[in-house]
């Protein structure tokens, strides 16, 4: 086996940051947001310390599509996937897959 490969311990968490695509987390029960990746931060425009434990309609227009979307999830207790979905933030308007 390599030796960086033995050497380098692929957490979770390292993976998740790895990724281009924002991925966010949110304890259900309170709708806050529990974990960020890195492309969070990039596409909020903002750091970790401003995302992690803030309610998810602070960050996203409550009226949204989005929002209605985390709602459909949290009471199915499933994932959801959408494509070319309207995201509006404090920020800005962007369309993303998610």
């Amino acid at each position: 086996m390599d030796t960086l490969v033995k050497n380098t311990e692929l957490s979770s968490e390292f993976i998740l940051n790895s990724l281009q695509n924002p991925i966010i987390v949110i304890n259900s029960a309170k709708k806050k947001i529990i974990y960020c990746n890195n492309a969070v931060e990039i596409f909020l425009e903002t750091s970790r310390k401003n995302i992690i434990g803030k309610k998810i309609n602070n960050l996203f227009k409550e009226d949204s599509y989005f929002i209605s979307l985390i709602e459909k999830s949290i009471k199915s207790n499933r994932n959801i996937n959408e494509f070319n979905v309207s995201i509006n933030t404090p920020k800005k308007k962007t369309n993303f897959s998610i």
